[in-house]
């Protein structure tokens, strides 16, 4: 079976300097794949070029990103349009910057559900609701009719995520989709990711924490400074790095870890 989405020796350049180099991986049907490093190692700058959302003066200078064996890079932007949201989703660091603050969540979700196919505003709240409540959300209607900033950042997020299952996409970019989050947040949000993968959908979690990546993905991608360190099966990877960048990662931690500060872990079943 073909990849859904895959990136082939992919460059891209900001000016004259290249901020990431030869980066090679696949995301199959029905896969978790994480995308750990430091901050400033292009791990946001790969799920931006996929999206065509690279930020001013920013270009893929070689490689390709192909989407069902199609070439995202040579799409127009109206089939990008088409493909944002309904079959590749994205869900940022902080959605609450991404929502309008003065119209409701409701009616956000029904304009973006709208826009990829015939719904009325009825038919759109029974189906977010529905799935509000099977994400546990208290008072669901409460949710639907709200502002954003009358909702806390973790409920944002997860909003987000529930707009991302709304349009049921075949695979979900998530970019740092929990650092901004306490840990009680950051678990709903994860777990709720988790509920993404049993439906089917495909999903990349770019994220600086070891422990989410052994927690609930398949595979994982090691970045430093633009360029792929490790790459592979998530438990291998995490329990026999080959990297001394991965062990670095690993050994960081542990040392959090042992002070107090790890995920609370949830593992994937």
């Amino acid at each position: 079976m073909s990849p859904i989405l895959s990136f082939n020796n992919l460059e891209v350049s900001y000016g004259d300097e290249a901020v990431v180099r030869n980066v090679s991986f696949e995301l199959n049907q029905g896969e978790i794949l994480g995308i750990v490093g430091e901050s400033g190692s292009g791990k946001s700058t790969l799920i931006k070029a996929a999206m065509g959302l690279l930020s001013k003066g920013g270009r893929v200078t070689s490689g390709d990103i192909i989407y069902e064996q199609n070439s995202l890079l040579t799409m127009s932007e109206k089939s990008l349009r088409r493909l944002r949201g309904k079959e590749i989703g994205m869900i940022s660091q902080n959605a609450s910057t991404t929502f309008c603050p003065i119209r409701t969540v409701g009616n956000q979700i029904f304009e973006t559900l709208r826009a990829h196919g015939k719904i009325s505003i009825k038919d759109a709240r029974i189906k977010s609701l529905e799935i509000f409540d099977k994400l546990n959300f208290m008072n669901p209607d409460k949710v639907w009719d709200s502002y954003p900033f009358q909702l806390s950042g973790g409920m944002n997020q997860r909003v987000a995520v529930a707009l991302a299952m709304l349009l049921e996409p075949k695979v979900i970019l998530a970019d740092e989709a929990t650092s901004a989050l306490d840990n009680i947040s950051r678990n709903q949000v994860i777990m709720e990711l988790v509920r993404l993968y049993d439906m089917g959908t495909s999903v990349i979690f770019v994220t600086h924490d070891i422990d989410i990546v052994d927690s609930i993905c398949d595979k994982v991608l090691v970045l430093k400074n633009g360029e792929v360190k490790e790459y592979g099966p998530s438990k291998r990877v995490l329990s026999a790095p080959q990297s001394d960048y991965t062990k670095h990662l690993i050994n960081c931690t542990r040392q959090l870890r042992g002070a107090g500060y790890g995920l609370i872990q949830e593992n994937k079943v």
